[in-house]
């Protein structure tokens, strides 16, 4: 963009007058001295107040920056501590940071008029990419010696030089930078070196970063001004830094001279095209491909690319075009039996809709799938968003790849993922992909053609890499003195961060997402923790950066006294990346007085009169269904508590049949909420809105969890997952925003590659919540909003329907205006305390009134209680449609609900057709006693009297001395059951799919081997071929 002449850093720039006039008025004025008074007396007066008049345009233009920003609240310090230099480390070591800046008022969102940050509570919001940013050209009083705005650099594009003016001036003395506190989300970091040029987020503009002075990049051809490309030329060593002040404005007077005293907008660099961007999106149901999702996002901003990530929902259908989106990695799994995950639904719907054969042609794109073979759907929805997007028209760059949890994830996931950022850069800068590439897209790439080999520059294990790829900086910014995110995140790679590639038995674990399912498998150190693509919106008052010398020798360690020791090797913490979002809480009174009472009764009558005429509901658009009954099916005297729930549906179209699942939208505590708004200090009754970080309101919307305009009680009350596993994208933030320096290296420990033992001990197995975790390192205060972007969404809970939608005499029937499911009230002891199930525990305490004595007799009138559900159908695990086909269930727990359903719709269909002769039927159910949880105990015995169940086998665990579980009965029923196989029984297993499922799995493969004379391969192989033809189908759930 050409220069803004004279315009503030501010915005103010009508105070000011141009710059010729200032000249030509000068100039008058000697020639009426001249005319009037001696010549040896203008002479004079011409030397005093020319360099007065230089001095006084600098003085001016630093006191107006910081008098703007105290004008416009930004809640900075006065000017003179405003325009305070910082401390430059002359020997090229981290400096001590400042202190963060006094908070800004509370409530206010504040923003300058040439659109530089807006600040809320600590969160702040650059331009949006492509905005005029001419006040970035002059901060803190230092003005570039071009002042006009450098555009995002591609990753590969070597560091741009400064204005020309600066190049032809002499290289003066270090400009000392002034002292503010750092970007959101960034570190502080002061070295000997000079000013680069680097990508900035999406909607954001460049910002300084300081590189070492030891490493220099290459140096490339400058582009002209007429060319307006990307390229530009990198700086030598000896080139000088940005010029400030009058010395700038010497610089660009010489320049001009040169130039022949062409205008001073006329050798000015003109704005480039905005860099292409990389998409990352994700389809995720219980949080593994978003991890991976922002884990490559983090690692792809640190490598000096624009990026973004975000849920597939989040993005939509409609912003998905070459113009918005050209680059896109898409990371997915199912869940349930082939289902698309709850933050993608609505756009894999709309995917999957009629369009033209080019409505995504000009993207280049790549899948990631994850996913269980063991599921008769295997792959269904990353193979579904695949082959859409090549029927649309869309490259595949890179090979997509299915990652299968009978093979092993890590064995696809980690090379994969090693190898994807090079291709990405090519694709970047608009080079077409390999013709393999897009074959091996459309021909479906099997098992094993994962890329080879390493990335060809691995951000992890390469300083100079991150210097040369990652670290840049335009001259108007580098006299600010704060750096954005990425910067911080590079440098902290830079410094921190370099790690050994391929280090034998050294893989962290985490866990993936595998069809609804997960287990805990080994991670590279590129992907494991590197999840934080929404984090801070602050700065730490202790940088991460200045904890631990990386010369100091790492020491291999557990915690002391709850604490990493000094010296602990923090190699591999993951990036920080900036928070995508910001919070108005300035809000009309009329929408505050709106949202309070919508929270006020929920559901309101708006929500329970909602209605979707085709009867289908989602987890954004629930229906809220009457409870109407509830009854305990455990002993008083027992320590487990299992209850059957029946809901109301009357009026809302859902048509369900056994098998289905129904969704519940549960509540947190209302004793953990209160706490955490206490711990955070914060009021739970303050509404919000919820803006992009970018400033770009018109593209896709974020954190669709939560319906915004609402109060931080409602946000955390219903919308954010509190209690979950923390995962390390949570611990980065939290560790950036820590004062105590030790609080801040153990959670930055957790995150790093030495600490995966200490993570899995104090974090998997421990199980804080995010209350116990603020307990635990009290000088931790995150931002509200960096914290709400970063919070994992508070997911639907789903529950097999124990019922089928049949009248008549039929045991336990509802009809199809009811629902029915069971749940087991979950409690567990962790090293914080009792522990107690979300949703169950919610559920539970809904249901009290029906369990007391009053209610059960009728003598009580029973509560309007309401519960937000939505219907998810089965696929395949449904009774088969014939009678003559057998049936092998095996349930234990609340696994066997679903069978209910089964036999009440197989005994239906039998007292319709008049058939008095079905095939066999075999339940196998466990529980601990029978007086204890003997699960619908009645029931198996009607139907067993109806002719429907012929066989009922129950394992008893605790009934006598040895225990006893199903698979121990079902290998003593070997020869029935590889009978019944035989002869085209289907087998259905539904419960824990921890260990429970993996048992069973196994036993049924042993009786194949022994019964059918199959080697291990060969059962193996003949139960996946029954999986595949849906004779074997399992509903199970960790």
């Amino acid at each position: 963009m050409a220069e803004a002449a004279g315009s503030s850093a501010t915005g103010s720039a009508g105070s000011q007058s141009p710059e010729w006039m200032a000249w030509a008025l000068a100039l008058g004025a000697a020639v009426l001295l001249w005319s009037v008074m001696p010549t040896n007396v203008v002479a004079i007066v011409l030397m005093c107040a020319i360099p007065a008049g230089l001095w006084w345009k600098s003085h001016q233009q630093t006191g107006s920056v910081a008098a703007a920003m105290q004008d416009e609240n930004l809640g900075l310090p006065p000017p003179k501590s405003a325009i305070r230099s910082s401390a430059v480390s002359r020997k090229g070591s981290i400096a001590e940071p400042s202190r963060q800046s006094p908070a800004v008022t509370s409530g206010a969102v504040n923003s300058n008029a040439a659109g530089n940050a807006t600040v809320l509570n600590g969160n702040t919001v650059t331009p949006q990419q492509g905005q005029p940013t001419a006040a970035n050209a002059e901060v803190g009083g230092n003005l570039a010696a071009d002042s006009s705005t450098i555009a995002p650099q591609p990753a590969s594009v070597a560091p741009s030089t400064t204005a020309k003016a600066a190049a032809d001036a002499p290289a003066p003395a270090p400009a000392a930078a002034p002292k503010a506190s750092a970007a959101p989300g960034s570190t502080q970091v002061a070295l000997e070196s000079k000013a680069w040029t680097t990508s900035a987020p999406p909607g954001a503009a460049p910002v300084p970063v300081v590189a070492s002075p030891v490493l220099k990049p290459a140096a490339t051809a400058a582009p002209t001004a007429a060319s307006n490309g990307p390229a530009a030329a990198a700086p030598t060593a000896s080139e000088p830094v940005a010029l400030t002040g009058s010395a700038a404005i010497l610089a660009k007077l010489r320049s001009q001279r040169a130039a022949g005293g062409g205008s001073s907008t006329a050798g000015s660099t003109t704005a480039a095209t905005p860099a292409a961007k990389l998409t990352v999106l994700y389809a995720s149901q219980t949080g593994t491909a978003q991890e991976i999702a922002r884990t490559i996002h983090a690692e792809s901003a640190s490598r000096g690319m624009l990026s973004e990530v975000m849920s597939m929902n989040e993005l939509g259908f409609d912003n998905l075009s070459a113009a918005k989106t050209p680059v896109v990695v898409v990371i997915a799994s199912s869940t349930g039996d082939g289902d698309p995950p709850d933050n993608a639904a609505a756009t894999y719907v709309a995917l999957k809709k009629s369009w033209p054969s080019d409505r995504l042609a000009g993207i280049h794109f790549t899948v990631l799938g994850l996913g269980d073979s063991n599921y008769t759907r295997f792959m269904h929805v990353p193979r579904a968003i695949k082959n859409r997007f090549l029927d649309l028209g869309a490259t595949c760059f890179y090979p997509c790849i299915e990652a299968d949890e009978v093979d092993g994830l890590e064995d696809k996931v980690d090379p994969w993922c090693e190898s994807l950022y090079a291709p990405v850069q090519k694709a970047l800068q608009g080079e077409k992909p390999q013709q393999q590439h897009q074959q091996a897209a459309a021909d479906g790439v099997p098992a094993g053609t994962a890329v080879a080999g390493k990335a060809n520059a691995p951000a992890a294990n390469n300083i100079q890499h991150h210097q040369q790829g990652a670290l840049a900086a335009g001259p108007s910014q580098a006299a600010n003195g704060s750096l954005s995110s990425e910067q911080s995140n590079a440098l902290f790679a830079a410094v921190m961060h370099e790690e050994a590639s391929d280090e034998a038995g050294d893989k962290p674990q985490v866990h993936m997402e595998l069809s609804g399912t997960s287990s805990v498998l080994s991670r590279p150190d590129s992907l494991l923790g590197e999840d934080s693509a929404k984090v801070t919106s602050k700065a730490p008052a202790k940088s991460a950066s200045t904890l631990d010398s990386p010369a100091v020798v790492a020491t291999a360690g557990r915690l002391v006294n709850g604490l990493a020791p000094h010296g602990v090797d923090l190699k591999g913490v993951p990036p920080l990346a900036p928070c995508r979002i910001m919070l108005k809480q300035q809000v009309p009174q009329s929408v505050l007085g709106v949202a309070k009472q919508r929270e006020w009764q929920l559901p309101s009558n708006e929500q329970k009169a909602y209605r979707d005429p085709s009867g289908i509901y989602s987890a954004e658009a629930p229906f809220w269904a009457r409870v109407s009954d509830a009854r305990l099916m455990t002993a008083d005297w027992s320590d487990r508590i299992v209850i059957h729930l029946e809901l109301d549906i009357t009026g809302s179209n859902m048509q369900y049949a056994s098998g289905d699942a129904v969704g519940v939208l549960p509540q947190n505590s209302v004793l953990m909420v209160s706490g955490l708004l206490t711990r955070l200090g914060l009021d739970g009754d303050t509404v919000f809105e919820i803006q992009p970080a970018s400033g770009d309101t018109s593209g896709h919307g974020l954190l669709h969890h939560i319906p915004w305009p609402c109060t931080l009680r409602h946000a955390f009350t219903n919308c954010t997952d509190l209690t979950s596993v923390p995962r390390k994208s949570l611990l980065r933030l939290l560790a950036e925003h820590c004062k105590d320096q030790d609080e801040q290296r153990t959670l930055l420990y957790f995150t790093s590659r030495a600490g995966r033992e200490a993570y899995a001990e104090e974090i998997t197995r421990g199980q804080p919540s995010l209350l116990d975790l603020l307990r635990r390192f009290p000088s931790c205060q995150p931002p509200i909003g960096a914290l709400l972007d970063t919070l994992p969404p508070l997911a639907p809970r789903m529950y097999s329907l124990s019922c089928a939608p049949v009248n008549g005499k039929v045991p336990g029937a509802c009809g199809p205006n009811r629902v029915q499911f069971a749940l087991s009230v979950v409690e567990f002891a962790t090293k914080y305390g009792t522990r107690h199930g979300v949703a169950t525990t919610w559920l539970a305490n809904l249901c009290r009134p029906w369990l007391s004595a009053e209610v059960r007799k009728g003598t009580a009138t029973q509560p309007q209680v309401y519960v937000p559900v939505f219907l998810r159908r089965a696929v395949d695990f449904r009774p088969p449609a014939s009678l003559a086909t057998p049936l092998i269930m095996i349930g234990p727990g609340t696994g066997v609900a679903p069978f209910r359903g089964f036999l009440q719709q197989r005994l239906a269909h039998m007292q319709a057709s008049g058939d008095t002769r079905p095939a066999e039927v075999v339940l196998y159910f466990g529980c601990r006693n029978p007086d204890e949880d003997y699960l619908y105990e009645q029931d198996w015995e009607d139907f067993a009297g109806a002719g429907v169940l012929q066989t009922l086998r129950v394992a008893f665990s605790r009934k006598q001395e040895t225990k006893v579980y199903v698979q121990h009965l079902m290998r003593e029923d070997a020869r029935a059951i590889a009978q019944l196989i035989k002869a085209g029984a289907h087998v259905y297993v539904c419960g824990d799919g921890a260990q429970m499922a993996k048992d069973v799995h196994v036993t049924i493969a042993g009786i194949l081997r022994d019964q059918l004379g199959l080697s291990d391969v060969d059962a193996l192989a003949e139960l996946q071929s029954l999986a595949k033809a849906g004779r074997y189908v399992r509903d199970i759930w960790s």
